[in-house]
């Protein structure tokens, strides 16, 4: 239960969600096009993405339903307009934690790496998917290497029960 716990924290600390709720264009007719994306969290907070692919930059800025910054994401984006590296501030705007991220040849991101301000790594993700190419988990490893834990998406469709033997009383 404690891994379970600390692996969603350890995921959750960092927004790489894909934002779904709002979007605008600005400038697109001078060709400085920035998208604005807007994603309602569960919470009541809110994620601002903002991609500007053109100069390989992007942010993304959590706020409470109240409106206070919670985190701020710098990111660069590589030539497929994909993250690259990232910035992971707090919210008294400090860095908390750098971000390496590497892709499948599918396009599918395969890892992502967080290192401390100083640059030593802290802990890898490595995703996993399954035949069809959808999500079917990840893995959480230190910075020797040393698995913490791992989960699985839950399979379209279940399993069957398995079959227990009738259980018996004797008098």
């Amino acid at each position: 239960m404690r891994t379970a716990r600390f692996l969603a924290f350890l995921l959750a600390s960092t927004a790489c969600a894909t934002p779904a709720f709002a979007q605008a264009q600005q400038g697109a007719t001078t060709g400085d096009s920035i998208r604005v994306t807007m994603s309602l969290n569960g919470d009541g907070s809110k994620t601002v993405y903002e991609t500007d692919t053109a100069n390989r930059k992007a942010i993304a800025t959590t706020t409470t339903e109240a409106g206070k910054l919670m985190s701020k994401i710098r990111y660069t984006l590589d030539e497929a307009g994909r993250f690259d590296t990232g910035e992971v501030y707090g919210p008294d705007d400090k860095l908390r934690f750098k971000t390496l991220y590497k892709y499948e040849a599918s396009g599918q991101m395969k890892e992502e790496t967080r290192l401390t301000p100083d640059g030593a790594v802290r802990h890898k993700i490595v995703y996993g998917y399954d035949a069809a190419g959808k999500p079917a988990g990840y893995a959480v490893y230190d910075g020797s290497g040393k698995l913490l834990g791992r989960t699985r998406q839950k399979a379209a469709v279940p399993d069957p029960a398995p079959q227990r033997p009738a259980k018996t009383r004797s008098r």
